[in-house]
């Protein structure tokens, strides 16, 4: 479970290796002066740890049996609470959600375990308008899964579009928790 230390360790992980100041675009086409290269935190092993517990602990009173997040920046986000759930005793699959499904082989949406009839807990590594999260509902509601809840590891502002589609939403970060 996350302690208070490992969440100012996590803050601290951010802060030094994801945190990138000057002008760049996000994905959702809005300007800003920083920016979050979240893969930098979820990818280091011990950002890997942090993140996955985070991400449980916020969690943790909802009921899903598998998590998943959009290629590419919320995979390594599933593949943490995975491992994190693991750790503890609980066997909790990722899935991979692409934007569109692939023009070859199994010309798959999704990657892992089947979505249909499962409850899943959707994760993003940092959201500004909620699109890209909107995006992955979509596709998992197409799978036929049911939502039960999604989690940011660093809130822009996307909880809002999320929250007004009627999912419940929480942030382990806001971006002024970091800057």
């Amino acid at each position: 479970m996350t302690t208070a230390a490992d969440s100012t360790e996590l803050n601290s992980l951010i802060r030094e290796l994801a945190l990138v100041e000057g002008e760049i675009t996000l994905a959702s086409g809005k300007k800003s002066d920083h920016y979050f290269d979240l893969r930098r935190v979820s990818l280091d092993p011990r950002g890997h740890d942090l993140i996955g517990d985070a991400v449980l602990a916020h969690a943790q009173d909802w009921q899903y049996d598998c998590v998943a997040g959009l290629v590419l920046g919320a995979v390594p986000i599933a593949v943490a609470v995975m491992s994190a759930a693991h750790k503890n005793g609980r066997s909790l699959p990722a899935v991979a959600i692409r934007k569109e499904a692939k023009k070859h082989g199994l010309g798959r949406r999704t990657e892992g375990v089947e979505l249909a009839g499962r409850r899943v807990l959707l994760v993003e590594d940092t959201s500004t308008t909620g699109g890209s999260l909107l995006t992955a509902v979509e596709a998992a509601r197409a799978e036929g899964a049911e939502v039960a809840g999604v989690v940011l590891l660093v809130d822009r502002g996307g909880s809002r579009a999320i929250a007004e589609a009627g999912l419940p939403v929480r942030s382990v970060f806001t971006a002024d928790d970091l800057l």
